[in-house]
């Protein structure tokens, strides 16, 4: 499946432009190695000081014959105002001054330190973009999955019945589409939702007493933005105990589950649009697993930049450790 990927401009590719000095883009490249989905996002300035404003198509304009000498009635499409929200996802990092200057390389040392703070903001960004719902949690983007609650085309409903679910995504990436968004009044000040500030050496003061540290501020704002929802949808409900105990795929088929998504996403052969499927490592295990039990030539297996590379119809496939395996049935 033709994909335009490289013409979509990703995390690192907004830092690049931003910020010359590099010290932000090295921040972007670590995220996005760390998270396939911030890596497979296109990203794009949003018009909000916090988030992003679209119309989402509701229906298209009415279009009729007609005869010669015949008028035709204007008529327009309908849209809805929909405001994404980003999220404002803060870390500190310190370490002993001491510890930090025997290392030989102060600030190499730091950096190490804090790539752990910076996997955790990565990590709960990813979360966030799943299961985000700011109902519940007003400072939270609203997630991919906490939008496909209702069975249809773009949502197929397994048939799970218990309380260990969980879901396979499958996300029609372009700035059109579904994107990543960083907020236009960034709060962080550098243009593209990230920020680091350098605290230097501070004080830590806790009922222990007090201790010199390096302190360095971590900062990540940014959101989903569904522009167009039918270039979204999922597989809901999946059993991951049956899914397990059936590595034949005779109940739970997951390739026949993911080919019916696929037909249920609207053009997603379109060479403008990045198709991405996401699920939880037990899935994408059981999915290794049923491909090799049975005659089944849908899935591809390659390398790409010395990774390993699995893909349905063209299609990658990746991991994400954000979504769970314990959904609720929808």
């Amino acid at each position: 499946m033709a994909t335009l990927a490289s013409t979509m401009p990703t995390l690192s590719d907004v830092a690049k432009m931003q910020d010359p000095t590099g010290k932000i883009l090295r921040i972007a490249e670590l995220l996005r190695k760390l998270s396939p989905l911030v890596d497979d996002a296109p990203w794009v300035q949003g018009n909000l000081p916090l988030g992003h404003r679209v119309g989402v198509e509701t229906s298209l304009p009415t279009v009729s014959s007609r005869r010669l000498n015949q008028r035709t009635q204007p008529s327009t499409d309908t849209t809805e105002q929909v405001d994404e929200q980003c999220a404002l996802i803060d870390a500190y990092s310190q370490v002993d001054t001491t510890l930090a200057n025997l290392n030989g390389n102060a600030a190499a040392y730091r950096f190490s330190k804090a790539k752990r703070y910076m996997r955790a903001m990565t990590y709960e960004f990813e979360r966030q973009a799943m299961y985000g719902n700011p109902t519940t949690t007003q400072e939270e983007m609203r997630g991919l999955i906490t939008r496909l609650t209702t069975a249809g085309d773009t949502v197929i409903d397994a048939g799970g019945a218990g309380a260990d679910n969980g879901s396979i995504l499958l996300v029609g990436w372009s700035p059109e589409t579904v994107y990543c968004a960083y907020p236009k009044g960034d709060p962080n000040g550098t243009g593209q939702g990230i920020q680091h500030t350098d605290k230097g050496i501070v004080t830590s003061e806790t009922s222990d007493g007090l201790i010199e540290v390096y302190r360095d501020h971590w900062s990540f704002c940014g959101g989903i933005v569904v522009e167009n929802p039918n270039y979204l949808g999922a597989v809901r409900a999946i059993d991951i105990s049956s899914t397990v105990a059936d590595p034949t795929g005779a109940t739970i088929n997951l390739v026949t589950n993911m080919l019916s998504l696929i037909h249920g996403i609207e053009d997603i052969d379109s060479p403008l649009i990045k198709p991405v499927f996401y699920m939880p490592r037990t899935l994408a295990k059981m999915l290794d697993i049923q491909a090799q039990n049975k005659s089944n030539l849908q899935l591809e297996v390659g390398m790409e930049e010395g990774k390993r590379k699995v893909s349905l119809r063209g299609i990658p496939i990746h991991v994400s450790d954000a979504m769970t395996e314990t959904e609720a049935v929808i």
